[in-house]
């Protein structure tokens, strides 16, 4: 997380906004776990455990919903032959309201 969510302020690795003094170390924790989540999934499609990767991308889209989780989790859903459900978040992936990823910040 570069940024605070409540006034944008840059972070700089601090879990106390200096500007507004949000708490944003729950946040840095949920973002942590989709994180996690998300390289499971992918060691699972490697591996072609795609019953544990749609577990894996479920719970990371589910914890940060971005335009890569949701396209991760619709291609676990295809893999474990759940179509309504990949074209489902297939098509949410395109929403707008879908954060794209950003891998910078990784």
């Amino acid at each position: 997380m570069k940024t605070c969510p409540t006034c944008n302020a840059p972070l700089k690795g601090r879990r106390i906004c200096r500007r507004c003094k949000t708490d944003v170390s729950a946040l840095i924790t949920v973002e942590r776990a989709a994180g996690r989540h998300d390289e499971l999934a992918r060691r699972a499609f490697a591996m072609h455990h795609f019953n544990r990767m749609y577990h894996h991308a479920r719970r990371s889209h589910c914890l940060r919903q971005t335009q890569a989780s949701a396209r991760l989790l619709a291609l676990a859903a295809m893999l474990t032959k759940q179509y309504p459900a990949a074209l489902a978040v297939y098509e949410l992936s395109k929403n707008v309201n879908c954060r794209p990823v950003d891998t910078a910040g990784r």
